[in-house]
């Protein structure tokens, strides 16, 4: 991906733009605290829906997890789809980006959830060698964003990242966050 790329306590972030989009997947509401995330993405690999899902695309894509605000209040805004998950930390999504060239034909209708994501600038933290999504974390990527001039674009209100794939050798690691130049 191609922008203006800072460095921040050795993790490479680069600022792309992206138009809105929709991410289209599974999704569930889950609690940070008891497991759920791992255990859905566990019951999506082993049902096989994780790779009917990359099956939607002929060439090989990003299968992506989105955590979005649960909690209306949580942020201020959240996405319209959110308000249904009270009583939950988050929704999570896992999905794809969708381009007309992907075929969901496979899945029965209201299958698959879409989150419409607005037009944002996005900070892409790259995991690199020798790092993990731990030492990102423990550094707080909000505070790693402040410190290259931008902030959380709360009206988004989400994030991305294909942690799940962290086990994969030479994979490339990424964090998604959307941003906007710092107030």
């Amino acid at each position: 991906m191609s922008g203006t790329i800072f460095n921040a306590k050795g993790f490479k972030i680069t600022i792309i733009k992206k138009a809105g989009f929709d991410a289209v997947g599974f999704s569930r509401p889950v609690n940070f605290s008891d497991g759920s995330i791992g255990l859905f993405l566990k019951e999506l690999t082993e049902n096989g829906q994780m790779k009917k899902l990359a099956e939607t695309l002929q060439t090989p894509q990003q299968i992506w997890v989105c955590l979005s605000g649960a909690n209306c209040g949580d942020y201020g805004n959240c996405l319209e789809c959110d308000s249904s998950c009270n009583g939950f930390d988050v929704r999570c999504t896992v999905c794809v980006e969708k381009t007309e060239n992907h075929d969901f034909s496979r899945f029965n209708k209201n299958e698959l959830f879409t989150l419409r994501i607005p037009a944002s600038a996005w900070a892409d933290f790259e995991v690199g060698e020798g790092q993990s999504f731990t030492d990102l974390h423990k550094n707080d990527v909000y505070k790693l964003v402040d410190e290259i001039g931008y902030e959380w674009n709360k009206k988004i209100g989400l994030h991305f990242d294909n942690e799940h794939e962290e086990s994969i050798p030479n994979k490339e690691l990424h964090f998604l966050l959307p941003v906007k130049i710092k107030e």
